[in-house]
């Protein structure tokens, strides 16, 4: 587990940011907003994520969120990507019973690739699993939507969500329109602000903008905005900027994502001259308990019987049925591991049983809680 700051620290952070925004108070800007969002005005813990089935590492974000959100008697909100596309519809599944540990991907709804999640209608999943079930019965009026409450009711047991709201929904919001706005009337301010913020946090992934390219997506394939101003969506750092102005008191990230938000808040101070509220990060490592045999143990196997069945053989009486027993015994264990270790094979099942990013959900209940136990305590 990696938490900055510790988590017991947290409730000391939570605080709504304040100052003056294109002349009018920051307050007023987030009342009006949480009020089109269906918010109430408790204080709010934020984690965001892509519509789909995530890793353990995701859900000690809201595990950690859930909790500090009960300490101040707050409200822990899901904001969802919602116009992220990707392969949320097919998740990748472990299998041990063949004498490698493989994994096969399996598609649980079918979704339509490069088209954004919040614009293909809610989806039906037929497969007869935990996954199909949460989806058919979640809410949502999109499939970005239903994975998202799919996922709110699949990860109750650890963390509860208070309430989900959507990332384009933050641009419908007053304060959205009006950043849209100042962005169109000045775009070189924007830009440079933004180029400027990324050349001082270079260890950062985040992408420079060209000449007059806006950090806004359009249309449902999420294509460059640079010109045409309708059908828009935010991308990263101006959605966590929308989200920690209008809505949290306290955002969680995991490690990626406080890699890329240092920007933006540089970005806010230059450009907006305002400081976003506090974000914290938190991220856990969970590995399902998958065997994989080492190459010096299958190569040992191969060239070596065990000397427990050699030594049986010649410790039972000459010509006794005991000695013909014990020699089946060592035959049919030949005959079982007589075929030379694929080390190709060998590899890859190494490489899968350490994987850390199953869904959450092909996870024991045991695992998880013993998760949500070490985050917590």
């Amino acid at each position: 587990m990696l938490a900055n700051p510790v988590i017991s620290d947290w409730t000391s952070l939570v605080a709504s940011p304040s100052g003056v925004l294109f002349g009018k108070p920051l307050t007023a800007w987030r009342e009006s907003a949480r009020k089109q969002l269906g918010l109430s005005e408790k204080p709010h813990i934020v984690v965001g994520h892509q519509p789909e089935f995530f890793h353990p590492g995701i859900l000690a974000k809201f595990i950690a969120g859930s909790h500090i959100a009960k300490e101040v008697n707050g409200t822990l909100v899901h904001l969802v990507v919602d116009h992220h596309f990707g392969v949320s519809g097919k998740i990748e599944i472990p299998n041990q019973e063949g004498r490698y540990v493989t994994s096969s991907t399996v598609e649980i709804a079918p979704l339509i690739t490069g088209v954004a999640m919040k614009d293909q209608p809610r989806v039906f999943a037929g497969r007869n699993d935990a996954f199909s079930t949460a989806l058919n019965q979640a809410a949502g009026s999109n499939a970005a939507m239903q994975f998202a409450n799919a996922t709110n009711s699949m990860m109750s047991q650890w963390a509860k969500v208070g309430a989900t709201i959507s990332g384009t929904s933050l641009l419908e919001s007053d304060l959205g329109k009006a950043i849209v706005e100042e962005m169109q009337s000045n775009p070189p301010a924007c830009i440079d602000a933004y180029n400027n913020a990324i050349d001082l946090h270079p260890s950062s992934t985040v992408a420079k903008l060209d000449t007059n390219e806006l950090p806004l997506w359009q249309g449902k394939t999420n294509a460059v905005c640079s010109g045409i101003y309708t059908d828009l969506r935010p991308r990263a750092l101006l959605l966590t900027l929308l989200t920690r102005l209008l809505v949290g008191d306290l955002f969680v990230h995991g490690t990626g994502g406080a890699s890329y938000d240092v920007v933006m808040e540089q970005w806010a101070s230059d450009w907006l001259s305002i400081v976003p509220c506090a974000m914290t990060t938190v991220t856990a490592t969970v590995r399902l308990p998958l065997h994989a045999q080492s190459i010096e143990d299958a190569r040992r196997m191969f060239f070596s019987p065990p000397k427990s069945l050699v030594e049986a053989i010649e410790n039972a009486p000459y010509g006794s049925a005991e000695k013909k027993l014990q020699f089946l015994v060592l035959q049919k264990w030949l005959a079982k591991n007589s075929q030379k270790p694929d080390i190709a094979s060998l590899k890859k099942a190494h490489q899968i049983a350490r994987k850390r990013d199953w869904a959450f959900p092909l996870y024991s209940d045991e695992q998880l809680t013993q998760l949500k136990h070490e985050l917590i305590n």
